[in-house]
């Protein structure tokens, strides 16, 4: 059939009072506004008078209020509609994601329009200062009173991976009453009444009373896609809109020309009868699961109701037959009398235009673009081998951890070579999950600061386990399942995370009470396509369970171990047929619905059940790849940053994934093994061994690993810390691949919550391992304890976890936020980095001691006998407790969420700060240097700005065997200066160049020492070389502080050292003002002029922060 080419029309179609949404379903809050029948306008239009409230057609509002208009939903590209009726002199305005106002207003009485005028685009903020607003092209305004119509079509801005704007906000049409008021208009900045500081891809529509009574009635809005739109260069310049189509209006055109809509509904709960099923809220924005039936024997599985179902539905539809999901026929099998359509009858691009048509039966929530712009050529078809989240499987088994829908967030996935997948999820010590197809789409995590799982892989058939949601589950003694859910819930299962969190019941005498064990899994690297061996204990039995599952369906499980005691098992007999075992008896119950496989005390080593599962007659799996993967040359090239004199960047590119493709490679875990090998472990990359200038690849399958420690002196034994636990990861076999993955900790609570980081580990001086637990960011199932954003959803979440070698713990410290960076210094002290936010003023460097609070209130939760709504636990009880911060990092000035710290041990290598700490900062994209000193028995010291414009956020330093500075780096989710999504960095020193350079700043009775780094060329005394500022921050529930107190400090003198390294500062005042109950201690701010000091060739300026709680006596 001929595909009909739409062009877009630019005037918006009228909006049908009967395809709009209600008030409750558009908007989130709307308690200020009345909902009326109708308004009317008083005689001079100064009021607008109420009628009505039966029909509720009409939002109003007659005075200003703190309360916003605010959209349920976030939007990014968006057509929106509706009608405003205004009082005179009253104003409103719309915001487009929130950020870009365009004004509401009466007609004008000027002839030259404004940016405050009805249609114009409100003035915006750049660079922290006002720049011009837009004007619209002509009045098109209304009196006051009179009912008014605005139409917009908005394409959102561009981000890259790192969160850099690529291309800006466009307002593509705004038309007020039928003229176009604004066309082709470029947002460069939020509006300088922007409900947000900042520029994102979504946000909500907002629409704010500025002044007067506004009424509102009619709104539509819809989400669209104007990606094929280029964005021009100034504002008012044409766009290639005229040359692109709108493949939703090519896809209405098609469905109803075939006559589809004479098998299927496309109107929510449609009554009427037909013989295919209901389209409406099939195919959704995110693609929802979709149960179908396959073979002749009616085998059932899960897949995605996405465009490939759609094509296969159409190519081929009585190979997978949807199951009734409504009516008197719910649950079975739709007839295959659907025709298949060839490509003569139905092109390609005639079913990607239905999909697209398709997906805009929703509800507004789950609706897709109500316009699709595209070129002539049509949208690029989707290649999942580009694709690189899509982790695809080859020719040797892959596994990986991580959270997804039906499983807990410490599942680990099993992707085999002939396309059968499945999960072994630890909560149930039993495999929970299969499906068939592509492995893994990563890009729930992977994206952004993820959160939203990982997923079956591409074109993937989730076979169904029925009620008991496993295939073979462990039983203990008393014959009960094992089930972890309290601390590893099903992904997003809300209720069991509350009911947990709140259970007067303490944490760990629920995980004492469950007589059974995780204790990892091995898996035989030599053999490429070798199976894990999953292993855990059951009271006093140890065993090892290893599963294959063959195309046929074969399945194969194989358990070996120590069996002391007799030990049960639950087999799924919904999924497995033909079940037969070597050793052992099998049982069914009186009702047939369980069956238990009971084996021996003491029974042979190796023990072997056989069955069968009903599985897809074929599968996608991916052609193979020829590119080697595991070993990589080391590819270095030069960099640019803000470095002193004297050293040097470079950037490590990273290894390609197994079909060639760039990866994200997030290198946050970084250690040195004696040898000099260098080992990198990524957050979701594998962990990787720099060799003699290769990389090679060590173990996949950790998840967002954070930390590694290597306890061998080639780096073939790690310790490697990741959300799930702390895991021993060894090369047994000694051929440089793990092939055994050890259990050390996880008796804390992870759920899935992508905040809720592993930090470290640590080695302690006494050989232990120390480990720091992030709060999560959620607003389910969540204790906050009075702050606005991160908690504890229970389970040691805010605490800091001592673990010996051997794999036994204890609680060492609490209150922690968000430690981001923990390490033990050259003295044997344990330090950790805390991020600002809620309890926190600014991010802090402390010394962690044991049984101490660090002052979030949140984990205190789990101490014992504590719930939420224990009052012994709340702010005001515990504030004073909190331990005092060493170092103060101001924020925005030189940190906003600092990583690890790393203590300069290179005996002048690096240059002459041996025994300094460096830090980095994951935001700033910059590398700071401490300096600490104990006055009057109290630590304090300052913090020097060592290392700007950096690739992206500096989280994990280590120091190489040649005394050069190696940085691990992301900026995913948190936006990094540096503007890279990721970065492997060397700093490296010349070896003989001093930079000039504050060394260290230390306090004297009467004030300061600046100690530089090398004389000064000259020390003069009357024009100052040095700027002093002082303030104060205070901790509170809130998300940080504002800085306090802020001002100049007098100086009374300076004077110089005879050898001109030293500048002496005495102040007019060393008293120190009480400014808040609750506020840190005070930040002096150092700034000097270097080039008058040292010349032209020194920087502008050098800075330093000085952290006070006290001037020495003497």
């Amino acid at each position: 059939m001929k595909l009909f080419i739409l062009v877009l029309t630019l005037l918006a179609k009228p909006v049908v009072a009967e395809d709009l949404p209600d008030f409750a379903a558009l908007f989130k809050s709307y308690a200020s506004w009345q909902e009326v029948d109708s308004v009317t306008p008083a005689k001079d239009a100064t009021q607008l008078n109420v009628i009505g409230s039966k029909g509720a057609s009409v939002l109003f509002k007659d005075a200003p209020e703190e309360e916003d208009l605010v959209s349920q939903g976030f939007f990014s590209d968006s057509q929106i509609s509706f009608e405003f009726m205004l009082a005179k002199d009253a104003r409103a305005q719309v915001y487009l994601q929130g950020r870009y106002a365009i004004n509401l207003t009466n007609v004008a009485s000027q002839q030259i329009l404004t940016h405050q005028d009805a249609g114009g685009l409100d003035a915006r903020i750049k660079d922290s200062l006002q720049a011009d607003g837009v004007a619209p092209l002509v009045n098109g305004a209304k009196s006051a009173g009179e009912w008014q119509r605005m139409d917009i079509k908005f394409r959102a801005p561009r981000f890259d991976d790192a969160r850099n704007k690529v291309e800006n906000a466009l307002f593509i049409e705004v038309s007020l009453n039928g003229e176009i008021v604004q066309q082709n208009t470029l947002a460069t900045g939020v509006t300088q009444s922007s409900r947000y500081g900042w520029e994102d891809q979504f946000g909500p529509l907002i629409i704010a009373n500025v002044n007067g009574a506004v009424a509102l009635r009619a709104f539509d809005m819809r989400h669209a896609d104007f990606s094929a739109v280029k964005v021009p260069l100034s504002s008012g310049e044409k766009t290639n809109i005229e040359e692109l189509t709108d493949l939703v209006a090519v896809g209405k055109e098609t469905f109803h020309s075939l006559g589809c809509a004479s098998c299927h509904a496309i109107k929510e709960d449609d009554p009427s009868v037909k013989s295919g099923p209901n389209l409406f809220g099939l195919f959704k924005r995110i693609p929802r699961d979709r149960e179908v039936v396959e073979g002749e024997d009616n085998r059932r599985f899960t897949i995605k109701a996405n465009r490939n179902y759609l094509l296969k539905s159409i190519r081929e539809p009585a190979s997978q037959r949807a199951v009734a999901e409504t009516g008197s026929s719910i649950g079975e099998a739709y007839l295959p009398i659907m025709p298949p359509y060839s490509t003569q009858a139905i092109s390609e691009k005639q079913i990607d235009a239905i999909s697209a048509y398709l997906a805009t039966l929703n509800p507004l929530q789950d609706q897709g673009p109500a316009i699709l712009l595209v070129t002539k050529e049509g949208p690029v078809q989707y290649d999942p081998l580009k694709d690189d989240l899509q982790l695809l499987v080859d020719d040797q088994t892959r596994i990986q951890r991580g959270p997804m829908e039906g499983v807990s967030g410490r599942s680990i996935h099993v992707g085999q070579t002939n396309g059968i997948n499945y999960t072994f999820d630890p909560r149930l010590l039993a495999i929970a999950k299969i499906w068939q197809g592509g492995f893994l789409d990563v890009s729930g995590e992977l994206k952004n600061r993820g959160g939203r799982g990982l997923k079956p892989g591409y074109e993937s058939r989730v076979l169904e386990l029925g009620q008991a949601q496993f295939l073979m589950a462990p039983l203990d003694d008393k014959g009960q399942q094992i089930d972890f859910s309290f601390k590893e819930a099903v992904f997003n299962d809300t209720e069991t995370i509350a009911e947990s969190l709140y259970s007067k019941q303490d944490h760990l005498e629920r995980l004492k009470a469950i007589d059974a064990q995780f204790l990892g899994y091995e898996q035989d690297s030599s053999s490429p396509q070798s199976r894990p061996l999953f292993r855990y204990r059951i009271g006093k039995n140890y065993l090892f369970t290893e599963t294959h599952i063959a195309e046929d369906g074969e399945t194969v499980i194989r358990i070996r171990g120590q069996f002391v005691t007799p030990q049960a098992f639950a087999i799924n007999t919904e999924v497995l047929h033909d079940v037969q075992v070597s050793v052992g008896d099998i049982k069914i119950n009186s009702d047939n619905t369980k069956t238990t496989w009971t084996i021996p005390a003491k029974a042979n080593r190796d023990i072997v059940l056989n069955a069968k599962l009903k599985l897809a007659s074929s599968s996608w799996r991916p052609k193979s790849s020829d590119f080697v993967y595991q070993k990589q040359d080391l590819q270095i090239i030069p960099a640019q940053a803000e470095l002193p004199e004297g050293y040097r960047v470079e950037s490590y590119l990273p290894p390609r994934d197994n079909y060639g493709r760039e990866q994200l490679f997030e290198a946050l875990g970084l250690a040195v093994a004696e040898d000099g090998t260098i080992v990198v472990a990524t957050r979701t990359a594998g962990i990787w061994r720099i060799v003699k200038g290769e990389w090679q690849l060590f173990a996949e399958g950790v998840f967002d690993s954070l930390g590694v420690l290597i306890e061998d002196k080639k780096g073939l034994q790690l310790v490697v810390g990741q959300k799930a636990e702390l895991t021993r990861i060894t090369d047994t076999n000694s051929d440089g691949r793990a092939d055994k993955f050890e259990t050390l900790f996880d008796a804390h609570s992870y759920h899935g919550n992508y905040h809720a980081y592993m930090h470290g580990p640590a080695r302690g001086s006494d050989g232990a391992y120390y480990i720091a637990l992030n709060l999560s960011h959620s607003d389910e199932a969540v204790y906050k304890a009075g702050g606005m954003y991160m908690g504890t959803s229970g389970g040691l979440s805010g605490w800091a976890i001592r673990v010996t070698p051997e794999g036994k713990y204890e609680l060492w410290a609490n209150g922690l936020r968000s430690p981001a960076g923990i390490a033990t210094a050259p003295d044997g002290r344990l330090w950790y980095s805390d991020n600002q936010g809620e309890f926190v003023a600014t991010s802090k460097i402390f010394v962690l001691k044991k049984d101490a609070f660090y002052g979030h209130p949140s984990g205190l939760v789990d101490l014992p006998g504590m719930t939420p709504d224990s009052p012994q636990i709340a702010w005001e009880k515990v504030r004073e407790k909190r331990q005092k911060a060493v170092i103060l990092l101001p924020q925005n000035r030189v940190a906003n969420s600092p990583g690890h710290p790393v203590w300069d041990t290179t005996a002048g290598r690096f240059g002459p700060f041996s025994g300094h700490m460096f830090i980095g900062d994951q935001t700033q994209s910059n590398l700071l240097r401490v300096v600490t000193e104990t006055v009057d028995g109290i630590e304090q010291g300052v913090v020097i700005p060592f290392a700007a414009g950096l690739e992206s956020g500096v989280m994990r330093p280590v120091f190489l065997a040649d005394g050069s500075l190696l940085l691990g780096q992301t900026g995913r989710g948190w936006q990094a200066k540096g503007g890279h999504v990721a970065s492997l960095q060397r700093i490296v020193r010349d070896k003989q160049t001093l930079p000039a350079s504050i060394f260290t700043v230390t306090t004297r009775a009467d004030g300061f020492e600046i100690k530089f780094t090398k004389p000064v060329l000259a020390a003069p005394e009357s024009a100052q070389p040095l700027k002093l500022s002082s303030w104060v921050y205070r901790d509170a529930p809130d998300y940080g502080s504002e800085v306090m107190d802020e001002h100049e400090e007098p100086i009374k003198s300076l004077a110089w050292s005879d050898d001109k390294t030293s500048l002496f500062v005495r102040l007019a005042s060393t008293k120190q003002a009480n400014i808040h109950p609750q506020q840190t201690a005070r930040v002096y701010h150092f700034s000097v002029d270097a080039k008058k000091l040292f010349g032209e060739e020194a920087p502008h300026s050098l800075e330093a922060y000085y952290t006070l709680y006290r001037f020495p006596a003497n």
